[in-house]
């Protein structure tokens, strides 16, 4: 994926239009790296929620941290987009998901947080001058 292809899907991700869900799982022996390096990256310590954030039983057959993203999706999403999406949670609410851990961590670098709908204006803060168009483009897509 591009700079380019990022930056779009980006700002189709932040459109309220999307209500963007990012939610974390983790298994307990991972938890302490994935909130720090959350914390690195975002300045705020994520705290359990059972919402969005996650942490399994120290039994649960899970081998560590699952990054996911929901939202709903549009005929005029990106292909880069498109090609990313598995199906959705039944009756979830959302009619797309992302599984891709380091394509989540990217959008986390930019701004994204753990809750429901995304702070566009705290995602475009961080956007690099040169991806300001691209970014709106995306943002702005039906």
């Amino acid at each position: 994926m591009t700079d380019t292809e990022f930056f779009e899907i980006l700002g189709y991700l932040s459109s309220p239009a999307r209500n963007t869900k990012l939610d974390v799982e983790t298994h307990p022996r991972r938890r302490a790296s994935f909130e720090t390096e959350f914390e690195q990256l975002t300045g705020i310590r994520p705290e359990v929620d059972n919402h969005n954030y996650y942490v399994w039983d120290e039994e649960a057959n899970k081998w560590g941290t699952e990054l996911r993203i929901y939202f709903n999706n549009s005929e005029n999403a990106s292909a880069a987009l498109r090609n990313m999406i598995v199906s959705p949670r039944p009756n979830f609410g959302y009619n797309a998901r992302i599984n891709n851990n380091s394509f989540v961590w990217r959008l986390i670098e930019y701004g994204f947080l753990l809750r429901d709908g995304q702070d566009s204006n705290r995602v475009r803060q961080l956007v690099p001058t040169e991806y300001t168009n691209v970014f709106e483009r995306g943002y702005n897509l039906t």
